[in-house]
């Protein structure tokens, strides 16, 4: 068991500028107790990465699938409320400090680790 970190806790970057493996969420087999509902992100259906909080009904959403959702539909819109979302949103520090706690598994766990 260990917990993960991610390496870019940094300044915000713009939600366009990222690279493929960051835009969707977390993808690791997580210890019990696993992740909860909150920190899970509605759009990849994987742990939030770089958690952003939607100020309309709180939803926490990865940065990428935000910068996904702006990028590829005709209009910026929660997918929970359906609320125009603009610049609506924020970096949640608190739930990304919850997140980056939780314990995985190692990966090579299926190699005998």
């Amino acid at each position: 068991m260990a917990t993960f970190d991610d390496e870019d806790l940094q300044e915000e970057e713009a939600l366009d500028g990222e690279s493929d493996d960051e835009n969707v969420g977390y993808d690791y087999a997580f210890v019990d107790p696993g992740p909860s509902d909150d920190q899970m992100c509605p759009i990849c259906h994987l742990v939030a990465r770089k958690a952003c909080q939607a100020n309309c009904c709180g939803k926490i959403f990865c940065k990428g699938c935000l910068g996904k959702l702006r990028q590829y539909s005709d209009e910026f819109k929660c997918l929970i409320c359906r609320k125009m979302l603009g610049k609506r949103y924020f970096k949640d520090k608190r739930m990304e400090r919850e997140i980056l706690h939780l314990q995985i598994y190692c990966t090579n766990k299926n190699e005998g680790c």
